[in-house]
Formats: structure tokens, C-alpha cells, sequence
């Protein structure tokens, strides 16, 4: 990403996901103007938490009366 930003493939980078997380404190990446990092948490909020939920509970209902799950991935 770094290479990509440092040679102009790539004009700005919002990672949310890392090999390692915690990153490490100092990581050169962060450090750059051109990168805007956010934790790989930034979807979980209650209203994500709730729609999760209800989201489960139906796919449980069209289940046991044989229906297509909604958002199936196939």
C-alpha cells in the first residue's frame, strides 16, 4: 500500500483491516497524511447489533418453513 501510495497508484487509503492488529505504535503507514486508518470495529454499533440480530432470528424463521435466507451468499 505504502509503494502504491508512493507512487501515485493510490492518492488516499482508508484501511480498517491489518495482518496484525493491534498495530504496532510507530508504523510508518500512520504516519502518512495520505492514510486514514480506522479500527476493524467501526461496523459494530447497537443499530448494527440489533439489525444483526433481527436479521438471524428471520433467517431462523425462513428456515423452518423452508423459505430462501435473505442475503444468502452463494
Amino acid at each position: 500500500m505504502a509503494q502504491a501510495l508512493d507512487s501515485g497508484q493510490l492518492s488516499l487509503a482508508c484501511p480498517d483491516v491489518f495482518a496484525q492488529e493491534p498495530l504496532p505504535p510507530g508504523r510508518r503507514l500512520l504516519q502518512r497524511p495520505d492514510v486514514i486508518a480506522t479500527p476493524h470495529m467501526a461496523w459494530l454499533t447497537q443499530d448494527m447489533f440489533h439489525r444483526a440480530l433481527e436479521l438471524a432470528i428471520d433467517n431462523t424463521r425462513r428456515v423452518a418453513a423452508g423459505l430462501a435466507l435473505q442475503h444468502r451468499v452463494a
